[in-house]
């Protein structure tokens, strides 16, 4: 469902989806076509999504053009008519910044994020974006923040690697290059400190168990 425009013209370069009672809203951080995106159009159509009563709203950084300071003015504008509970990031790894604006949104109450094994997809209207936010690195980094997800992160690794000898090509998830790297070396021979098993897992500095997240993968 497309919401109608408020005024012609309003819904041009949007795509505004709704499945069931949620809804997300693409290219927040900025357009393929358009370029920079007004905050206050984005603000404007979270409020109509949350008076429409879904149960969540995912924004999308589509192109991964984000940046953390951008990301927190976003989130603190959204907030204002959007509870931070019903927000969810998709959030694109184009330029690298995906993981830092995540620990934005984590940093600002936000639960649920969505991710994919190694870092795969793109988007077929956004030319040259890259894939989601890689599910093995921010899972990495909650736990390392002493953050439980429930995710076994060995087991992701073990998913990635498969996804790899799918495609036939080397996935941009960071943990995930590292920890096989790091399980290669160790069955070379080499020593490698920390590594559990053989299996590309390596131990984690863990703290006080702490809210357990929605890590969606998609």
């Amino acid at each position: 469902m497309v919401i109608p425009p408020a005024a012609p013209g309003d819904d041009i370069g949007w795509f505004v989806a709704l499945t069931e009672a949620g809804g997300c809203l693409s290219v927040v951080w900025g357009c393929p076509y358009e370029g920079t995106v007004s905050l206050d159009r984005v603000v404007d159509l979270c409020r109509r999504l949350a008076d429409m009563g879904i149960y969540q709203l995912s924004l999308g950084d589509t192109v991964g053009v984000g940046v953390p300071n951008q990301t927190e003015e976003i989130l603190t504008a959204v907030t204002r008519y959007v509870p931070v509970e019903r927000i969810a990031l998709h959030l694109h790894d184009t330029r690298g910044l995906a993981l830092a604006n995540a620990l934005v949104g984590l940093s600002a109450g936000v639960t649920t994020f969505d991710a994919s094994i190694g870092g795969l997809g793109g988007c077929p209207y956004a030319p040259g974006a890259a894939g989601n936010l890689a599910t093995e690195d921010v899972v990495n980094m909650l736990h390392r923040m002493g953050i439980e997800t429930g995710i076994d992160l060995g087991k992701l690794v073990e998913a990635g690697e498969v996804a790899q000898e799918l495609i036939g090509r080397k996935l941009s998830g960071k943990y995930l290059q590292a920890a096989l790297g790091e399980r290669d070396r160790a069955q070379a021979g080499g020593e490698v400190a920390g590594v559990r098993g053989g299996r590309g897992e390596p131990q984690l500095a863990t703290g006080p168990p702490g809210e357990c997240l929605d890590v969606r993968i998609v």
